[in-house]
């Protein structure tokens, strides 16, 4: 009995033969890939996350800007003016404020009430928030870029929207 139980042994492969414990090249290369590839597919989904959180975060800063400049709107009877006709980049620094003591509504420094404190900026320094009314300050439209499709809005991925008093669409108002 010991001798069969001797040969069963001498026939294992060798490097349970010569005590050898371990994986070989292949089980390492493997799982060596599988880790790879569930890195590559997180970081993908992360990246997505992340641009559909500055969508959100535009969306939320635009609407905050329309409520604004409605109060500016109770407190002067029309839009602040800034040169009739041109577009304006609004919150281009932290300073930038929304207040009704200044003609154009918008300036680093506000006297009057001050109605917004801080106007928000863009989440990504590559892009802004334009402010443009007509000339009698009836009316307004804000413009911003949107990284991700808006099915609601119609707007779509990395094109110009437009957020009108009341509203927000993928249509330029044409002031």
């Amino acid at each position: 009995m010991k001798k069969q139980i001797s040969r069963f042994y001498s026939r294992q492969a060798p490097r349970l033969r010569s005590g050898l414990k371990g994986f070989t090249l292949i089980e390492l290369l493997v799982v060596i890939a599988i880790i790879g590839l569930l890195s590559t597919l997180a970081v993908v989904s992360l990246n997505s996350a992340r641009s559909k959180a500055r969508d959100a975060r535009r969306t939320s800063d635009i609407r905050q800007l329309q409520t604004g400049l409605d109060m500016y709107y109770n407190d002067n009877g029309k839009y602040p003016i800034y040169i009739a006709g041109d577009t304006f980049d609004i919150g281009q620094t932290d300073s930038d404020v929304l207040s009704t003591g200044v003609a154009a509504g918008f300036a680093a420094a506000g006297t009057g009430t001050t109605l917004m404190a801080q106007v928000p900026t863009d989440p990504q320094d590559t892009q802004k928030y334009y402010y443009k009314s007509d000339t009698t300050g009836t009316t307004y439209e804000l413009r911003f870029v949107l990284e991700n499709a808006n099915s609601s809005w119609g707007c779509v991925a990395s094109a110009t929207c437009f957020a009108i008093p009341g509203s927000i669409s993928s249509t330029d108002p044409g002031l």
